[in-house]
């Protein structure tokens, strides 16, 4: 009983984070309406959000890592609900969705992509988040030893040069579709990462190696 009482408990301080969150990344889409994303102050998000800034800092470490929420969270569920499915959904689908989530919120984005110094700043957190992103695909996908550090070093590589080609994305005034930008970073996936990318199920490359 007491088990059942502490999940229950936790599962209820889970959704008041998460509310809290989206309470605080709403706040920021508000304001990168209508002010340029390098400008905008943690004190103008709480402000915005209704809450403290204490609170704010209690759940982010800074703008950028509420930015890479924003983002992420999408990714994070899709990869906790994908742990229990046979057949993950296929690598490019799983990329073009992200690209369809940076597009629509592209002002907001597009300032974030300015700053790599500093480990908080969004790009160098959006590697560290691709990383392991991929690394749990990877796993899902094709096995727990399937990322070992080599893979993922490799992985990291081609996040880093990803980042770089988005930001680049990003600021373009005439940019291409997200469609386009999707098959140009899946051809430029690392030739050991693509049969782990392939969306191949893992009894599929079982077969594969037993033929």
């Amino acid at each position: 009983m007491n088990t059942i009482r502490k999940m229950n408990t936790l599962q209820k301080r889970k959704r008041a984070a998460e509310a809290v969150h989206r309470r605080f990344a709403d706040a920021l889409r508000r304001i990168a309406r209508e002010k340029a994303f390098e400008a905008i102050t943690v004190c103008e998000i709480a402000r915005e959000s209704a809450l403290s800034t204490r609170t704010f800092y209690n759940h982010f470490r800074s703008k950028y890592d509420l930015v890479l929420w924003s983002y992420a969270h999408a990714d994070d569920v899709y990869l906790k609900d994908a742990e229990s499915v046979a057949e993950p959904i296929a690598f490019g689908e799983l990329l073009l969705r992200g690209l369809r989530r940076f597009s629509a919120d592209k002002d907001l984005f597009k300032g974030a992509f300015t700053d790599w110094v500093g480990p908080e700043s969004l790009c160098m957190t959006l590697v560290d988040h691709g990383t392991r992103a991929i690394a749990t695909y990877i796993r899902i996908a094709n096995g727990e030893d399937a990322a070992p550090p080599r893979i993922v070093r490799l992985v990291r590589f081609y996040v880093e040069g990803t980042v770089s080609e988005l930001a680049q994305w990003m600021a373009d005034a005439n940019p291409a579709s997200a469609e386009d930008f999707r098959d140009f970073l899946m051809d430029a996936v690392p030739a050991p990462l693509k049969g782990l990318l392939s969306g191949k199920t893992k009894q599929e490359t079982s077969q594969g190696k037993n033929k």
